[in-house]
Parts: C-alpha cells; sequence; structure tokens
C-alpha cells in the first residue's frame, strides 16, 4: 500500500490503461459478434440467390390453369364482336369486269333518273365517282372491291336524293385495293420499296385483313334541317358507314344588315293579302261583294314574322369511310402458300 501511495503516478496510470484494456475488449468483441451476423446473413442470401438463378420457374397447374381460362374468355368476346362487326358489310357474288360495267351503267342510270324526278341537281358527266370505267373495264382484281364500293356509294347517293337535298356538287371515291397495275419487281439496285409502298410482311398471320376501309368524299348543298336528318339516317343504316370528317358552311356568310329591306319574297309567294311568303296558302279569301282580295294593313304586316336568318341552304363537305369487316373465320385462316389454292 506504501508504494501505491508513493507511486501515485504509476498506479493511476495502471489503472487508466486496464480499464482501457477492458473497454477496447468489449468493443471488439461486439464488432466480432455483428460481423458473424453480418456474415451468416451474406452467406444466407447468396446461397439463396445461387439457388434461383440456378433453378427454372415453373408456373402451377392452379395458375396454369386461371391463365388458360381467362384467355379464352377474352378470346370468345373477341370473336363475339369480330361476328357481330362483321354481320354488317356487303356478301356479294363478284363479277365479270364486263358485269361490274354493266351494273355501274345502270346504277348510274337509276341515280341520275331518280334525281332528275326529285329535282336535285348533279355535277356534269355524273358517274358516281367511277368515271374511269365508264368506257373502259376494270382488272379482275378489282373487281369485288370495286363492287362494294359501288354499293357504299349508291347507297349514300340515294339516301341524299330521298331526303331532297337542292344538289350534289361532287364525289370523288378512294382507289381500291388491285385497282392499278401491278409495278414490276424491282432490281437489286432499288430493291428497298419507297415510302408508302412498302411490300408487306411475309410473316403475316392471317388470310386476310381485319377490316377494309372504302373512303368516300362527298360535296352537296341542302336545308339545315336535310343536313340533320342525313346524318342520323347515316348511323342507322345497317351498314358500317364511319362520318370521318364535316365541313359546313352557310350560305350566307354575313348577317342581314339593321335598317335594310330584307330580299322580296319570289313571285310564286308575292301574291296580295299573303302574311306568310312561304305559305301561299295563308292569303285570304276575296270578298264576296266586290271579290276583290283585301290589302294587308300596317296591323297585318307587324304581325307577320320575316325570317332573314334560317331559310338559307348550306354547303357541306364530307368524309365518310365505308367499312367491310372480315369475320373470325377469315382472320383465322392461314395466308395460302404462293403457287396454292385458297
Amino acid at each position: 500500500m506504501n508504494w501505491l501511495k508513493n507511486n501515485l503516478f504509476l498506479t493511476v496510470l495502471g489503472a487508466l490503461t486496464l480499464v482501457g484494456c477492458i473497454g477496447a475488449g468489449v468493443f471488439l468483441a461486439g464488432a466480432k459478434s455483428k460481423l458473424d451476423t453480418v456474415s451468416a446473413d451474406y452467406e444466407t442470401e447468396a446461397r439463396e440467390l445461387v439457388r434461383l438463378q440456378r433453378i427454372e420457374p415453373f408456373p402451377s397447374a392452379d395458375n396454369v390453369e386461371k391463365i388458360r381460362e381467362n384467355v379464352n374468355a377474352f378470346q370468345g368476346l373477341s370473336d363475339g364482336m369480330r361476328e357481330t362487326l362483321a354481320s354488317t358489310r356487303l356478301n356479294i357474288t363478284v363479277p365479270a369486269p364486263n358485269e361490274f360495267q354493266q351494273k355501274l351503267l345502270a346504277s348510274v342510270n337509276d341515280t341520275v333518273q331518280t334525281a332528275k324526278k326529285q329535282n336535285v341537281g348533279l355535277p356534269e358527266d355524273f358517274f358516281l365517282g367511277f368515271a374511269d370505267y365508264q368506257a373502259a373495264l376494270p382488272l379482275n382484281d378489282a373487281v369485288k372491291g370495286l363492287s362494294i364500293q359501288l354499293a357504299g356509294i349508291s347507297e349514300i347517293v340515294d339516301l341524299l336524293i330521298a331526303n331532297n337535298i337542292t344538289r350534289i356538287n361532287a364525289l370523288a371515291r378512294d382507289s381500291v385495293p388491285g385497282e392499278t397495275a401491278a409495278r414490276p419487281t424491282p432490281t437489286p439496285s432499288d430493291a428497298r420499296p419507297a415510302p408508302g409502298n412498302q411490300a408487306p410482311n411475309k410473316n403475316t398471320s392471317s388470310a386476310v385483313p381485319p377490316f377494309t376501309s372504302y373512303g368516300i368524299d362527298l360535296s352537296f348543298t341542302c336545308q339545315h334541317n336535310t343536313f340533320q336528318l342525313i346524318l342520323n339516317e347515316i348511323t342507322k343504316m345497317k351498314q358500317f358507314f364511319i362520318v370521318r370528317a364535316v365541313k359546313v358552311v352557310n350560305e350566307r356568310q354575313e348577317g342581314p344588315l339593321r335598317g335594310v329591306a330584307p330580299t322580296p319574297a319570289p313571285e310564286t309567294f308575292s301574291q296580295p293579302g299573303v302574311t306568310d311568303m312561304f305559305n301561299p296558302a295563308s292569303a285570304p279569301t276575296p270578298d264576296p261583294a266586290t271579290g276583290e282580295i283585301p290589302v294587308a294593313t300596317e296591323a297585318t304586316a307587324a304581325s307577320s314574322m320575316d325570317f332573314v336568318l334560317g331559310r338559307e341552304k348550306i354547303d357541306v363537305v364530307m368524309r365518310i369511310d365505308f367499312v367491310q369487316f372480315a369475320n373470325v373465320t377469315e382472320i383465322n385462316a392461314k395466308p395460302s402458300s404462293p403457287g396454292g389454292t385458297e
């Protein structure tokens, strides 16, 4: 004890050294424990990763059956929708080129005669958009498409005439597949197809496209309410017509000026005493005593309504797509091999 008292510095230094060694031992023990835990977790995860990388994933039988049921249900809904759309198409017998030309001439004659009876104006040399075949036969590959397109155009034109439009200003159509002559096989120097004329994919999985669209461009003049009726009738047609675009231009681009007298009524509607120029039957009956028609007074003139807007016509430009859908059998059929029979 005397030595410790006489060597106080060494005693304190030794005590501090002992406490430091004990603390370092405790820290090292804790670090070693954490290292062992982390190492064990790493080894476990590494072994699991190696195991997962070596095995091949395989779904259970229940999951495979559920996936198959979902696929079959979706396929059934898809096929049902395709059949519903296919029921709207025209099923026609493909005529020979000369028979198509005869049918075209008959359709044009019927349309012209009907338009004349209904007092509907037609463009000069009107030929339902098929003027190229007025004196020439179509190619064999285009006859079917042309026949379908002719039927669609005839329905639209008949609808316009039946609704007593004022006139048809113009009618144009898109060309159908096979209508133009086939191009020669390109040489290796120009084998790359030009943009917009790419060669079809040889690995296509369908014998026919799901649908074919026949475009029709129309321009006609009619009353406002007539145009509304025509749009409604197009949506009710059995065949699948899509009004792609519409442009309507009013016959009068500017409103009437204030203080300017309105345009006089036509002579047929300007009888003395008529209070409604659009209804000649509203004229009063002659006086039995004098046999004269009473002249309209200021009071009767004030009661007459003069329409300054709403009686003018409109010019309509429409883009209509006549769509023909293929059925499920045609879509799922395998494409015929070159040189084979369909």
